[in-house]
């Protein structure tokens, strides 16, 4: 080890699990700030053998930085990390045996393990990547020299071969790396559990789960900021228990989680009944830092809650670190780091709802196949209440638009009646949708249902993507066995499309 090189020894928080993916987030982390950064056992984020290791020896980080004490500073930050210390004797190392090696021969010195570990490779999915993009250099290439012979129609079957297996490449990358958002939700429970005992505070946590498959590098990330946000809550809303009982609100602190899938995005929402959100300070804080394009008063509540998850909102001196919103600030930053936006806002139900967006290629869930004027169409399982037989004395025409009144008296909103502005108007509905949407009562009516899958959807093209999100709140699209392709609608996205949004009445 030169004098310019380090390596930390990490070590996860017990029970964590995921570790092959914690670990690589970790050294994706600190890449940016350093020359070379490596990690031992190697290839950890692919390696599932060295999950064993990890969990009882932790996991070994190399790396040349002219900045060290940052490099260790955004180690000891991450949520999942117990502890991080360097290492000054490499001997001292654990030597990291694959199940392919013979455990009886002598064991190699820890140097030479680390040696033939510590190369300058990056993590396995970079390494897909990188391949990826150097085939899809030779066929832009072969696509040009087969455009100069336009004649030979066997370089032209051959380049749109290649063109296709490309396609499918990306594809299966993108789905090896698809996770069950059910492999976090035990774990989040535990964890608020234990805050819940910490802060000695009386917690009601309702996670919605649906079967839904998310890339894993943002699971990892979702998990970590949702740990802190519930944390953030507990400690506010006890921080200020005087002002939330003057507001009549019950001892109990109400969370509930849901995602929610957007098209090229998947949505977070996170909601409590703790302490409300103070959109005003957030407002004056920014306006004294001069981040402010226009007066206050013209910001709304959401437009302030989000700079509030803002990475570094908030300055390093230790007044703003203890602060409310020092935590918010935080969770900002680990969301920027894998793409994602958010935002705060207090609901009209006197709660505190969070809205985590992330950036995602595929995700795997539930849907419900329908169709409407023989139209093939899918919706996510999570949006639907429940299904009724279509009865057309039971519509009714109100000042909002048409109105569906359900089996025991209730109106909801019919958002697709014949003489709906939508290309989604039902001329002969036989089944109606109820939908779960923003706490709207909904009614899709539809021609038939023909069952539940779980499928891979994908993000519409942008060049049809825009049109579709626009005309029929669709955001994207699943392919079938048989190759039929199918458009995935959101009803939020339906709901905005159409000019009327109120609710039924």
């Amino acid at each position: 080890m030169t004098a310019s090189e380090f390596i930390a020894h990490v070590r996860l928080k017990p029970n964590c699990d995921l570790e092959n993916t914690r670990a690589s987030l970790v050294l994706r982390r600190i890449t940016r700030l350093c020359d070379t950064a490596t990690s031992y056992p190697d290839n950890i984020a692919a390696d599932m053998n060295a999950a064993a290791y990890v969990c009882e020896h932790g996991f070994y980080l190399r790396f040349v930085s002219p900045i060290p004490e940052q490099v260790l500073s955004v180690i000891n930050s991450c949520f999942f990390v117990e502890s991080c210390r360097l290492v000054r004797d490499e001997s001292t190392i654990p030597t990291y045996l694959t199940p392919q090696n013979n455990l009886d021969c002598p064991e190699e010195p820890a140097t030479d393990a680390l040696a033939t570990s510590f190369l300058h490779e990056g993590e396995h999915d970079d390494e897909f990547m990188g391949i990826l993009v150097k085939f899809d250099d030779i066929i832009r290439s072969f696509s040009q020299y087969a455009a100069e012979h336009e004649q030979d129609r066997t370089l032209s079957d051959l380049s749109y071969q290649l063109t296709q297996m490309a396609d499918t490449l990306r594809t299966a990358i993108a789905f090896s790396r698809l996770e069950p958002f059910s492999r976090i939700v035990t774990r989040l429970r535990k964890a608020i559990e234990e805050y819940a005992q910490q802060f000695n505070a009386n917690v009601n946590l309702n996670i919605y789960e649906n079967h839904a498959e998310i890339d894993r590098v943002v699971l990892a990330s979702m998990e970590e900021i949702l740990k802190r946000l519930a944390k953030m809550c507990l400690r506010i809303s006890l921080k200020h228990s005087e002002e939330r009982k003057a507001a009549g609100k019950p001892d109990e602190i109400s969370i509930s989680i849901r995602i929610e899938f957007e098209g090229a995005t998947i949505t977070c929402r996170s909601e409590h009944n703790g302490h409300a959100f103070d959109a005003r300070s957030v407002g004056l804080m920014a306006q004294a830092r001069g981040m402010l394009t226009r007066p206050l008063e013209t910001y709304t509540e959401e437009e302030l809650g989000s700079l509030a998850l803002l990475p570094h909102f908030l300055g390093s001196t230790r007044q703003d670190r203890m602060g409310d919103l020092y935590e918010m600030s935080e969770i900002g930053t680990i969301l920027q780091r894998v793409g994602g936006s958010g935002s705060i806002r207090n609901t009209k139900q006197g709660t505190v709802e969070t809205v985590l967006t992330f950036p995602i290629t595929f995700i795997a869930l539930d849907v419900v196949l329908i169709t409407i004027n023989d139209a093939p169409i899918a919706l996510p399982a999570t949006q639907i209440k429940r299904f009724e037989a279509f009865d057309k004395s039971r519509v009714s025409f109100k000042k909002n638009g048409p109105a569906y009144v359900d089996e025991e008296g209730a109106a909801h909103t019919l958002i697709n009646e014949a003489h709906t502005p939508t290309p989604l108007a039902a001329n002969e509905p036989r089944i109606a949708v109820f939908l779960d949407v923003q706490g709207k009562n909904t009614v899709l009516g539809v021609d038939s249902v023909e069952g539940y899958e779980h499928a891979v959807i994908g993000p519409l093209p942008p060049t049809i993507g825009h049109h579709l999100e626009k005309a029929i709140g669709g955001v994207g699209y699943l392919v079938h066995d048989d190759g039929m392709i199918r458009t995935v609608i959101s009803a939020r996205h339906l709901l905005q499309a159409i000019p009327f949004t109120e609710e039924a009445s």
